[in-house]
């Protein structure tokens, strides 16, 4: 989860493992979107182009738009979530800028894990 989908992160590059991984067998959410007035969204159309045709190839990748999360989360099965300030698709870093000061939380209790995820679940399916 992440509030905007960027070309800069989502590149050739991280399509090509997002497809490895779907034509594993494994199944996929994002969910994205901090809509203001002047820009919906703030995320390229490029990205978000990219990601549902391969979302139209692999069922098992599902992209939702929810339009009002600043959230940056990221889970892993039952095995972690990571909740951090962190742009996971929007910002990919570059070693020639100033340091930018992003923090996080991993959590490896499963119930908690799942809990998470839950909660980010039924915002997605809704």
């Amino acid at each position: 989860m992440s509030p905007w989908i960027r070309t800069s992160v989502v590149d050739r590059q991280f399509l090509d493992l997002l497809e490895g991984a779907l034509s594993r067998g494994v199944q996929v959410d994002i969910a994205y979107g901090l809509d203001d007035e002047n820009r919906p969204s703030g995320s390229d159309q490029g990205a978000l182009d990219s990601l549902h045709r391969l979302g139209q190839k692999y069922q098992l990748l599902r992209i939702h738009h929810l339009g009002d999360t600043h959230a940056k989360i990221l889970v892993c099965d039952h095995k972690y979530v990571v909740v951090t300030s962190f742009n996971w698709l929007s910002f990919k870093g570059d070693p020639v800028m100033p340091f930018r000061d992003e923090r996080g939380v991993m959590v490896l209790i499963a119930d908690k894990v799942d809990e998470v995820y839950d909660s980010y679940l039924s915002r997605m399916e809704d």
